[in-house]
């Protein structure tokens, strides 16, 4: 699972993503795996890329997180253009 980086600068998968939201959000690993009912050594594994989450999982973990629907990041992305054209 990979997402483009705002910036134009190449792609995060989910790991890193998953990491960075976690920080975003003040959290440590062994928190978020309390949030998503998942084992905190599962965590580790997800964002060092030694294990892809299941669709499920996923939705899980991006809901422990608060983590933006595909939506809102797609609006955010365009708000970041419009702004970089108007400048």
């Amino acid at each position: 699972m990979v997402i483009l980086d705002t910036d134009g600068g190449g792609t995060m998968d989910f790991g890193t993503q998953l990491r960075v939201m976690r920080a975003v959000r003040h959290m440590k690993q062994n928190d978020l795996a309390k949030a998503a009912g998942v084992p905190t050594a599962y965590i580790s594994y997800l964002e060092s890329g030694r294990m892809i989450p299941t669709p499920e999982q996923a939705r899980s973990l991006k809901r422990a997180l608060g983590w933006p629907s595909n939506a809102e990041v797609a609006f955010a992305i365009l708000e970041q253009e419009e702004e970089g054209f108007a400048a």
